[in-house]
Protein backbone atom coordinates (compact mmCIF):
# COMPACT_ATOMS: atom_id res chain seq x y z
CA UNK A 1 0.00 0.00 0.00
CA UNK A 2 1.86 3.60 -1.31
CA UNK A 3 1.15 6.34 0.77
CA UNK A 4 1.44 10.11 -0.71
CA UNK A 5 4.86 12.26 0.55
CA UNK A 6 4.48 15.13 2.96
CA UNK A 7 2.78 15.58 5.71
CA UNK A 8 -0.73 12.80 6.68
CA UNK A 9 -3.41 13.87 6.77
CA UNK A 10 -5.84 11.70 9.17
CA UNK A 11 -7.30 9.49 6.50
CA UNK A 12 -3.88 8.50 5.04
CA UNK A 13 -2.75 7.91 9.02
CA UNK A 14 -5.86 5.47 9.53
CA UNK A 15 -4.82 3.65 6.65
CA UNK A 16 -1.50 3.06 7.40
CA UNK A 17 -2.72 2.30 11.20
CA UNK A 18 -4.72 -0.42 9.86
CA UNK A 19 -2.10 -1.59 7.35
CA UNK A 20 0.08 -2.32 10.25
CA UNK A 21 -2.50 -4.18 12.22
CA UNK A 22 -3.51 -6.28 9.81
CA UNK A 23 0.08 -6.92 9.34
CA UNK A 24 0.92 -7.69 12.84
CA UNK A 25 -1.85 -10.42 12.61
CA UNK A 26 -0.19 -12.05 9.43
CA UNK A 27 1.05 -15.47 10.93
CA UNK A 28 4.36 -15.00 8.28
CA UNK A 29 4.83 -11.76 9.51
CA UNK A 30 5.39 -12.85 12.99
CA UNK A 31 7.04 -15.88 11.75
CA UNK A 32 9.88 -13.58 10.25
CA UNK A 33 9.94 -11.11 13.63
CA UNK A 34 10.16 -14.32 15.65
CA UNK A 35 13.63 -15.50 14.29
CA UNK A 36 14.72 -11.91 13.68
CA UNK A 37 14.62 -11.59 17.42
CA UNK A 38 16.56 -14.57 17.99
CA UNK A 39 19.11 -13.55 15.76
CA UNK A 40 19.03 -9.92 17.36
CA UNK A 41 19.33 -11.64 21.28
CA UNK A 42 22.14 -13.97 20.05
CA UNK A 43 23.96 -10.74 18.89
CA UNK A 44 26.84 -10.79 22.37
CA UNK A 45 26.79 -6.74 22.17
CA UNK A 46 23.35 -6.25 21.94
CA UNK A 47 22.73 -8.88 24.84
CA UNK A 48 25.52 -6.38 26.72
CA UNK A 49 24.01 -3.27 26.04
CA UNK A 50 20.54 -4.60 27.31
CA UNK A 51 22.46 -6.28 30.88
CA UNK A 52 23.81 -2.85 31.44
CA UNK A 53 20.36 -1.35 31.06
CA UNK A 54 19.16 -3.80 33.95
CA UNK A 55 22.35 -3.22 35.66
CA UNK A 56 21.59 0.48 36.44
CA UNK A 57 25.13 1.54 34.22
CA UNK A 58 21.84 3.29 31.78
CA UNK A 59 19.84 3.69 34.34
CA UNK A 60 18.90 8.09 35.51
CA UNK A 61 20.79 10.36 34.27
CA UNK A 62 23.35 7.91 31.60
CA UNK A 63 19.80 6.55 29.94
CA UNK A 64 19.95 8.09 26.53
CA UNK A 65 16.58 9.12 26.64
CA UNK A 66 16.72 10.93 30.61
CA UNK A 67 14.86 14.15 30.97
CA UNK A 68 12.76 13.61 27.11
CA UNK A 69 9.19 13.32 27.23
CA UNK A 70 6.69 13.05 24.65
CA UNK A 71 4.70 16.58 23.30
CA UNK A 72 1.02 16.40 24.03
CA UNK A 73 0.04 15.94 20.65
CA UNK A 74 2.37 12.68 20.47
CA UNK A 75 0.67 11.36 23.59
CA UNK A 76 -3.12 12.29 22.67
CA UNK A 77 -2.04 10.15 19.59
CA UNK A 78 -0.89 7.16 21.35
CA UNK A 79 -3.78 7.46 23.61
CA UNK A 80 -6.21 7.81 20.80
CA UNK A 81 -4.84 4.97 18.94
CA UNK A 82 -4.75 2.16 21.88
CA UNK A 83 -8.74 3.29 22.31
CA UNK A 84 -10.66 0.24 21.83
CA UNK A 85 -8.02 -2.47 21.56
CA UNK A 86 -7.98 -5.19 24.08
CA UNK A 87 -5.23 -4.98 27.05
CA UNK A 88 -2.34 -7.35 25.99
CA UNK A 89 -2.89 -9.58 29.05
CA UNK A 90 -6.78 -9.88 28.70
CA UNK A 91 -7.76 -13.64 29.38
CA UNK A 92 -4.40 -14.51 29.62
CA UNK A 93 -2.93 -16.32 33.07
CA UNK A 94 -0.09 -17.70 34.01
CA UNK A 95 2.17 -14.89 32.56
CA UNK A 96 4.50 -14.36 35.53
CA UNK A 97 5.93 -16.56 38.11
CA UNK A 98 4.74 -16.27 41.36
CA UNK A 99 8.25 -15.58 42.41
CA UNK A 100 8.18 -12.71 40.03
CA UNK A 101 4.37 -11.99 41.35
CA UNK A 102 5.86 -11.37 44.99
CA UNK A 103 8.67 -8.77 44.01
CA UNK A 104 6.07 -6.84 41.99
CA UNK A 105 4.15 -6.50 45.53
CA UNK A 106 7.11 -6.06 47.74
CA UNK A 107 8.36 -3.07 45.25
CA UNK A 108 5.08 -1.14 45.85
CA UNK A 109 4.96 -1.94 49.59
CA UNK A 110 5.07 1.16 51.81
CA UNK A 111 5.05 3.59 48.60
CA UNK A 112 1.91 6.11 48.64
CA UNK A 113 1.13 8.41 46.01
CA UNK A 114 1.44 12.25 46.82
CA UNK A 115 -1.49 14.29 47.11
CA UNK A 116 -1.07 16.16 44.00
CA UNK A 117 -0.93 12.43 42.13
CA UNK A 118 -4.07 11.90 43.76
CA UNK A 119 -5.43 15.39 42.62
CA UNK A 120 -4.10 14.98 39.01
CA UNK A 121 -5.50 11.61 38.60
CA UNK A 122 -9.40 12.60 40.20
CA UNK A 123 -8.85 15.68 37.86
CA UNK A 124 -8.66 13.28 35.07
CA UNK A 125 -11.80 11.27 35.88
CA UNK A 126 -14.31 14.44 36.23
CA UNK A 127 -16.77 14.51 33.36
CA UNK A 128 -16.17 10.46 32.07
CA UNK A 129 -19.37 8.51 32.44
CA UNK A 130 -19.16 4.75 32.75
CA UNK A 131 -20.93 3.00 30.18
CA UNK A 132 -24.19 0.78 31.15
CA UNK A 133 -22.82 -2.02 29.50
CA UNK A 134 -19.20 -1.14 32.27
CA UNK A 135 -21.31 -0.97 35.05
CA UNK A 136 -23.23 -4.76 34.55
CA UNK A 137 -19.26 -6.16 34.10
CA UNK A 138 -18.39 -4.52 37.38
CA UNK A 139 -21.02 -5.50 38.73
CA UNK A 140 -20.97 -9.11 37.62
CA UNK A 141 -17.48 -9.25 38.91
CA UNK A 142 -17.95 -8.14 42.60
CA UNK A 143 -21.87 -9.59 42.98
CA UNK A 144 -21.52 -12.53 45.91
CA UNK A 145 -18.06 -11.25 46.85
CA UNK A 146 -17.50 -10.58 50.78
CA UNK A 147 -14.87 -9.50 52.67
CA UNK A 148 -14.16 -11.52 55.87
CA UNK A 149 -14.59 -10.18 59.52
CA UNK A 150 -11.01 -10.56 60.27
CA UNK A 151 -10.48 -8.51 56.55
CA UNK A 152 -12.89 -5.98 57.58
CA UNK A 153 -11.21 -5.77 60.83
CA UNK A 154 -7.93 -5.02 59.55
CA UNK A 155 -9.23 -2.24 57.61
CA UNK A 156 -11.40 -0.61 59.76
CA UNK A 157 -8.41 -0.80 62.18
CA UNK A 158 -6.24 0.98 59.49
CA UNK A 159 -7.76 3.79 58.71
CA UNK A 160 -8.82 4.40 62.41
CA UNK A 161 -8.51 8.52 63.37
CA UNK A 162 -6.36 8.69 59.71
CA UNK A 163 -9.60 10.59 57.90
CA UNK A 164 -11.52 11.92 60.83
CA UNK A 165 -12.01 15.79 61.64
CA UNK A 166 -9.98 18.17 59.16
CA UNK A 167 -7.99 15.06 56.97
CA UNK A 168 -11.79 13.81 56.23
CA UNK A 169 -12.62 14.29 52.46
CA UNK A 170 -15.99 15.79 53.65
CA UNK A 171 -14.84 18.36 56.15
CA UNK A 172 -16.50 21.53 55.77
CA UNK A 173 -14.45 23.87 58.27
CA UNK A 174 -18.25 26.62 58.18
CA UNK A 175 -19.83 24.02 60.86
CA UNK A 176 -19.60 25.19 64.29
CA UNK A 177 -18.70 22.19 66.99
CA UNK A 178 -22.70 21.78 67.83
CA UNK A 179 -23.81 21.79 64.15
CA UNK A 180 -21.11 18.96 63.86
CA UNK A 181 -22.68 16.82 66.87
CA UNK A 182 -26.13 17.83 65.79
CA UNK A 183 -25.38 15.95 62.24
CA UNK A 184 -23.13 13.39 63.82
CA UNK A 185 -20.01 14.57 61.80
CA UNK A 186 -17.04 14.45 64.14
CA UNK A 187 -14.52 12.06 64.88
CA UNK A 188 -15.27 10.44 68.05
CA UNK A 189 -18.63 9.29 66.74
CA UNK A 190 -16.99 7.21 63.87
CA UNK A 191 -14.71 5.58 66.15
CA UNK A 192 -17.59 4.76 68.18
CA UNK A 193 -19.55 2.99 65.65
CA UNK A 194 -16.66 1.56 64.49
CA UNK A 195 -16.23 0.14 67.46
CA UNK A 196 -19.68 -1.35 68.02
CA UNK A 197 -19.47 -2.94 64.55
CA UNK A 198 -15.84 -4.82 65.74
CA UNK A 199 -17.67 -5.64 69.03
CA UNK A 200 -20.53 -7.48 67.39
CA UNK A 201 -18.66 -8.86 64.56
CA UNK A 202 -19.88 -6.74 61.83
CA UNK A 203 -22.76 -8.30 61.61
CA UNK A 204 -26.87 -7.05 62.56
CA UNK A 205 -27.70 -8.83 66.20
CA UNK A 206 -31.10 -9.20 64.81
CA UNK A 207 -31.15 -11.33 61.93
CA UNK A 208 -27.42 -11.79 61.65
CA UNK A 209 -26.75 -10.32 58.07
CA UNK A 210 -22.98 -9.24 57.69
CA UNK A 211 -23.42 -7.88 54.36
CA UNK A 212 -20.68 -4.80 53.96
CA UNK A 213 -21.82 -1.46 53.70
CA UNK A 214 -25.31 -2.78 54.87
CA UNK A 215 -24.84 -1.72 58.75
CA UNK A 216 -25.96 0.47 60.77
CA UNK A 217 -25.01 1.31 64.94
CA UNK A 218 -28.04 1.94 66.57
CA UNK A 219 -28.28 3.89 69.79
CA UNK A 220 -30.33 1.98 72.70
CA UNK A 221 -31.23 5.66 73.86
CA UNK A 222 -32.01 8.26 71.78
CA UNK A 223 -28.83 10.11 70.49
CA UNK A 224 -30.65 13.41 70.18
CA UNK A 225 -32.43 13.18 73.87
CA UNK A 226 -29.34 11.37 75.53
CA UNK A 227 -26.22 13.96 75.29
CA UNK A 228 -24.05 12.06 77.52
CA UNK A 229 -24.13 8.87 76.37
CA UNK A 230 -24.24 9.53 72.55
CA UNK A 231 -20.36 8.27 72.63
CA UNK A 232 -20.98 4.74 75.19
CA UNK A 233 -20.38 1.45 74.11
CA UNK A 234 -22.63 0.23 76.29
CA UNK A 235 -25.57 2.49 74.44
CA UNK A 236 -24.52 0.67 70.95
CA UNK A 237 -25.79 -2.24 68.77
CA UNK A 238 -25.57 -3.42 65.42
CA UNK A 239 -28.44 -3.81 63.03
CA UNK A 240 -28.67 -3.99 59.15
CA UNK A 241 -30.52 -1.49 57.56
CA UNK A 242 -33.85 -3.13 57.03
CA UNK A 243 -34.21 -3.74 60.86
CA UNK A 244 -32.96 -0.55 61.67
CA UNK A 245 -35.45 1.05 59.16
CA UNK A 246 -38.38 -1.00 60.96
CA UNK A 247 -37.64 -0.50 64.42
CA UNK A 248 -37.96 3.15 63.81
CA UNK A 249 -40.92 2.74 61.67
CA UNK A 250 -42.30 1.14 64.59
CA UNK A 251 -41.52 3.38 67.19
CA UNK A 252 -40.09 6.42 65.63
CA UNK A 253 -37.21 8.97 66.17
CA UNK A 254 -35.62 10.81 69.02
CA UNK A 255 -37.08 9.82 71.86
CA UNK A 256 -36.11 5.72 71.85
CA UNK A 257 -35.17 3.93 75.05
CA UNK A 258 -33.98 1.24 75.66
CA UNK A 259 -37.47 -0.85 76.88
CA UNK A 260 -38.59 -0.08 73.25
CA UNK A 261 -35.83 -1.82 71.50
CA UNK A 262 -36.44 -4.69 74.42
CA UNK A 263 -39.86 -5.13 73.20
CA UNK A 264 -38.62 -4.73 69.39
CA UNK A 265 -36.40 -7.49 69.81
CA UNK A 266 -39.06 -10.25 71.60
CA UNK A 267 -41.49 -9.66 68.71
CA UNK A 268 -38.84 -10.12 66.21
Amino acid sequence: MGFPKGPRTKEHQANLTAAIRKQRQDPEFIKRMSVASKITWNDPEYRERQSNVHKGINKGEKHPLFGKHHSEAARKKMSDSAKGQPAWNKGKTGIYSEETIQKMRNIKIGKKQSHETIQKRAEKQKGREVSEETRKKIGDVHRGKFLSIETRAKISASKMGKYGGENSPTWNPNLTDEQRHETRCYPEYKDWYSGIFERDNYACQLCGDDTGGNLNAHHYEAYKSNQEKRLSEENGITLCRQCHWKFHRQYGFGKNTREQFNEFMRAA
